[in-house]
């Protein structure tokens, strides 16, 4: 993640990307699910079912196995984590590569995020920052053409933290009342 302040470009343009620490945990967790379930597949399907032939074959001979057998519990289960967890991995991986999609756009007075339509900032009735203090998540409220109420998430730990900030604090300088002005004092006239 990065704190650097964005550049908005020529146009005003504040573009949020994927952030890059964000998508690296995720192959990281992804990958060791994967490598962990496969490691379970062999110990499951082939390692220790052949440990548990060969002391038996061994006990058979009437000697005494070196490595002690493992028990059909935990060949069981070495084989349900060896078919659950590479897909659990590939799963979270594509979930988390989906939520992590495209950027989060503040151009002119059009938010573009992924999964909603352009939304004008005119048709933004309010922003929900109840998690914004601690999870970086604010909801965004607003009125689509037909008059129904959507909302929308901008979240600063999936996409670009400074830039995703920015696009908050112009969403919130939008809903700002205008300062009103004050009646000339006319008792003095």
């Amino acid at each position: 993640m990065t704190d650097v302040t964005p550049t908005p470009d020529a146009n005003g343009t504040i573009v949020a990307r994927a952030d890059f620490a964000y998508r690296w945990r995720v192959y990281v967790l992804s990958l060791m699910l994967i490598v962990f379930g496969l490691w379970c597949v062999r110990d499951g399907f082939f390692q220790w079912p052949d440990l548990n032939r060969r002391n038996q074959q061994i006990i058979d001979a009437g000697g005494t196995p070196t490595v002690a057998s493992k028990s059909e519990t935990d060949i069981r289960l070495n084989r349900w984590l060896g078919i659950v967890l590479p897909a659990i991995g590939a799963i979270t991986l594509l979930l988390r590569m989906y939520r992590s999609r495209g950027a989060y756009v503040l151009s002119g007075n059009t938010l573009t995020v992924p999964g909603s339509p352009p939304v004008d900032l005119d048709r933004i009735e309010s922003i929900d920052k109840t998690r914004w203090d601690r999870k970086g998540i604010a909801v965004v409220e607003f009125r689509t053409d037909d008059g129904s109420t959507r909302t929308l998430k901008l979240e600063d730990m999936i996409y670009d933290r400074a830039a995703t900030d920015e696009i908050v604090d112009r969403l919130e300088r939008h809903l700002a009342p205008a300062p009103t002005q004050s009646a000339p004092d006319l008792a003095g006239a």
